[in-house]
């Protein structure tokens, strides 16, 4: 499924990798690195995985617990895990712990990326470019925005385990009458 979802996106991986850029100082060899990774979860190539992992420790000698986060998120995105999302937001949180509005989007990319909407992914690229402008108002802006959509997402979550309760209260009650 993630295969088809991201075969040939070009714009979130752009988009991603100009994220990186800006939070991870200008280092070419790290965003070329994670842009392999990318490619690598698309060919679902446990050999160039494995591959990977031993450069990114030539790389990133001194992040052995980013290495490993990494590796955890590869093996997590080829099992198709729903766990997915939440290991990639505390892996971004241990990068990333100073840029919540970065996280938070980032975040909702793979929201947008796992639910196979492309008029979203879009749209989110086109907020991404927001963080991307070095205007702390855009940021402050864009933070709002994501928190009322986090907020939009939680609620529709809730309204769904509250269904899923109903349903299981009629199963329930047409049981007893059996």
């Amino acid at each position: 499924m993630l295969k088809l979802v991201l075969a040939e996106s070009d714009a979130l991986i752009e988009a991603l990798r100009l994220v990186l850029k800006l939070v991870l100082a200008e280092s070419d060899a790290l965003i070329e690195a994670l842009r392999l990774v990318l490619k690598l979860v698309l060919a679902e190539s446990e050999a160039l995985i494995e591959a990977l992992r031993l450069v990114l420790k030539l790389v990133l000698v001194e992040s052995d617990s980013l290495i490993e986060a990494l590796r955890l998120v590869l093996k997590l995105v080829l099992a198709e895990s729903d766990a997915l999302i939440e290991a990639l937001r505390l892996v971004l949180k241990l990068v990333l712990a100073e840029s919540e509005a970065l996280i938070e989007a980032l975040r909702l990319v793979l929201k947008l990326v796992l639910v196979e909407s492309e008029a979203l992914s879009e749209a989110l690229w086109l907020v991404l470019k927001l963080v991307l402008v070095e205007s702390e108002a855009l940021i402050e802006a864009l933070r709002l925005v994501l928190k009322l959509v986090l907020a939009e997402s939680e609620a529709l979550t809730l309204v769904e385990t509250d269904w899923l309760k109903l349903n299981d209260a009629e199963a329930d009650s047409l049981a007893e009458t059996d």
